[in-house]
């Protein structure tokens, strides 16, 4: 779980229709198969211990924290969440990326 907590804490990512996005040089990159979370996955690993299996199960419980969570199409939000959403700017989106980081 630390792996999964530190990830989370340094590699600029998120998730859209179940295609997490990895922030590299200067853009979000798609990435389709998880191969760029993947090697950050890699990185954080001591060599003995890259193998496929453990880092697809880091993987997947990665994608599935809390602080993952997919995010929301706008035009599909209900109008309490659209509310809610206008309300909490700086909690959603790359603005409450941003926000959150200089926070920390």
């Amino acid at each position: 779980m630390a792996i999964v907590e530190e990830i989370i804490a340094t590699v600029p990512f998120f998730i859209l229709r179940e295609i997490s996005y990895v922030y590299e040089h200067g853009v979000y990159l798609e990435d389709l198969n998880g191969c760029l979370l993947k090697r950050k996955i890699q990185e954080h690993l001591y060599r003995k211990m890259i193998r496929y299996p453990a880092i697809s199960r880091i993987y997947a419980l990665l994608v599935c924290q809390p602080e993952v969570e997919d995010c929301k199409i706008y035009d599909r939000m209900t109008e309490e969440e659209k509310e809610q959403h206008r309300q909490n700017k700086s909690d959603y989106g790359l603005e409450g990326f941003e926000y959150k980081r200089r926070k920390q």
